[in-house]
């Protein structure tokens, strides 16, 4: 009795390739949430009964405790970051959120809100926590 059966050859590189891709679409994934998550580590945020969802589409500035500004997770002095807004190409219809720590005086943003202007942003969020 013959047999007929039809093999198919693959090349080496093949079978170790799609376990790689799969290695590194987690990693990718890990790091996204990652660096989500130490973005706000050191802000703690003031309470407010507001509900308004923040978009997600928008500059990113943090103005922590100790008066270190970061946009986008780098570190900047205050009087640089009406024009590294203009680099980031925001504009007077992109939005800028702001996370500002709630042990700030609201002195400190006087700063952040000349800055945001001098820009030519015409919208500044301010992030807080849902008050219990």
């Amino acid at each position: 009795m013959l047999k007929l059966t039809h093999t198919r050859h693959r090349a080496a590189g093949e079978d170790n390739l799609i376990p790689m891709i799969n290695i590194i679409f987690l990693l990718l994934i890990f790091f996204m949430v990652a660096g989500q998550i130490m973005i706000n580590a050191n802000v703690q945020l003031p309470a407010s009964l507001s509900d308004s969802p923040v978009s997600d589409s928008s500059l990113m500035l943090v103005l922590q405790a100790d008066g270190t500004l970061l946009l986008e997770g780098e570190s900047l002095p205050v009087g640089q970051l009406a024009a590294a807004l203009q680099e980031a190409g925001a504009g007077a219809d992109s939005p800028v959120v702001a996370h500002v720590d709630a042990a700030l005086p609201a002195q400190a943003l006087d700063p952040l809100m000349v800055a945001v202007r001098e820009a030519g942003i015409g919208r500044l969020t301010l992030v807080t926590e849902q008050a219990q």
